[in-house]
């Protein structure tokens, strides 16, 4: 008998360390699990929200994507697929860290890096692109460390592949759509104001109060010395004099606060964009057009009708075109107002949309909208009450507060599902019994 005890108590004693190894063992993969949801859902909600955000951006990055492989696809169908690939990002993101879909989100990320990983070991090793454009101008990075952050989402995506069923999301698989729904329409909504009226966040150069030409964007050099093991910068005109101070070294500012400029040409090709801004005290308005072969008469008639609008109030405005005959287009769409050419990537990066409105004061940019955005009824074409000038009161996009009531909008939506995922309800057959023996006592 007491050897016939003691063996079973050696059987109980195997059993309770396996059945403590296997509960060490899973809640290890529950951490790793959650950890990999987080850093890949962080990473493609991120991606896919900034690209919502800014949809020319990805239809110029996939431009030059085309352009490096010699191939060409319809403007509609870039345009479709930059809005597709930002909703289905975003929406990625939000499945992984929720964990909703905990199979096909896990199969659809290793699929995307199944891709992605080698788009980018090729951009990495023939630099035909300056940057992937994974998180737009947002975070710029080079093209080595897109290489090495695919090369870790892969590894992510195929433990998901083999871990992610194991552990519970926070939405009921019930309610899981409803998720993915709200998770594709917010970005898409996004796109659609990017594309036709103007990015909600501006994250390149030449945003809403800042500079646009050089001369405003470039301050003085600053000069450092050194006294008593301590620098201090000066500026030109209150250089130190008492001999204490020793010269240490010359910074050089920056050229803009984003490290960028424009120039923007007459037909003699001098650069004159200091002297429009000088012009600009009382407001200027930029007619910018990176493609001047998609610029059709309905939108010459538009531009023509803002510049009578506007002459009328002693207010300048000027097309900044990215066309080597700058003539020849002004007398093709009948311009009413001066033509000068700039670089086609400038004016990108100045405005986003092509036949867009950038009003300058001060040489500093008060908003940006295309020119489609405008409502031609606030335009009168026979105006006689030049006192009322609709353009001043026009405000950025961004203090339109557009994407603070979308975001909140979505962010409400989603914690009401997952507070509905997280209680508790018993099953009906469940409090029917109960209730039953309830009633018996």
């Amino acid at each position: 008998m007491p050897s016939s005890e003691s063996s079973n108590s050696k059987k109980k004693n195997r059993a309770d360390a396996g059945a403590a190894g296997g509960a060490g063992h899973s809640h290890g993969i529950f951490l790793a699990v959650w950890a990999l949801r987080v850093l890949c859902g962080a990473v493609f909600i991120f991606s896919g929200w900034v690209k919502a955000i800014d949809p020319w951006g990805t239809v110029f990055k996939f431009n030059e994507y085309n352009q490096a492989l010699g191939v060409s696809f319809p403007h509609e169908l870039i345009v479709a697929g930059a809005f597709l690939l930002a909703a289905v990002e975003f929406a990625l993101g939000v499945m992984l860290l929720t964990g909703a879909f905990k199979r096909l989100s896990a199969w659809v990320l290793a699929g995307f890096m199944a891709v992605m990983t080698p788009l980018t070991a090729w951009i990495y090793f023939t630099d035909p692109v300056a940057d992937c454009g994974c998180f737009g101008d947002a975070l710029i990075i080079s093209n080595g460390a897109t290489f090495a952050k695919n090369l870790v989402l892969l590894a992510a995506a195929v433990l998901l592949v083999l871990w992610n069923r194991r552990v519970k999301g926070i939405v009921k698989p019930a309610i899981q759509w409803v998720v993915l729904i709200f998770s594709l329409v917010y970005p898409l909504v996004l796109s659609l104001y990017g594309y036709t009226v103007q990015p909600l966040v501006d994250f390149r150069p030449f945003a809403v109060g800042e500079p646009v030409s050089d001369a405003a964007s470039v301050p003085e050099p600053r000069y450092i010395y050194s006294k008593g093991g301590v620098e201090q910068a000066f500026l030109a005109d209150s250089l130190p004099d008492d001999g204490e101070w020793t010269f240490v070294r010359r910074e050089e500012p920056a050229k803009n606060a984003k490290g960028s400029e424009i120039a923007i040409l007459d037909a003699d090709g001098d650069d004159i964009t200091a002297d429009l801004m000088d012009e600009s005290a009382n407001g200027m308005m930029l007619l910018c057009v990176s493609e001047p072969a998609a610029h059709g008469i309905s939108r010459s008639h538009m531009a023509n009708q803002l510049y009578t609008y506007l002459d009328y109030r002693d207010i300048p405005m000027v097309a900044v075109v990215a066309s080597d005959s700058i003539d020849a287009w002004a007398a093709m769409v009948g311009a009413q107002y001066p033509v000068y050419f700039a670089d086609d990537t400038d004016i990108k990066t100045l405005v986003r949309g092509n036949a867009a409105l950038v009003y300058v004061r001060n040489d500093t940019v008060q908003w940006k909208y295309s020119l489609y955005s405008i409502d031609p009824e606030l335009l009168p074409e026979e105006d006689n009450n030049p006192g009322d000038n609709v353009i001043s009161t026009i405000t950025p996009v961004e203090d339109n507060n557009i994407l603070m009531y979308l975001t909140m909008a979505y962010i409400a939506v989603i914690i009401v599902i997952v507070a509905m995922s997280l209680v508790r309800v018993k099953p009906a057959k469940l409090r029917k019994a109960e209730n039953k023996a309830a009633d018996s006592h």
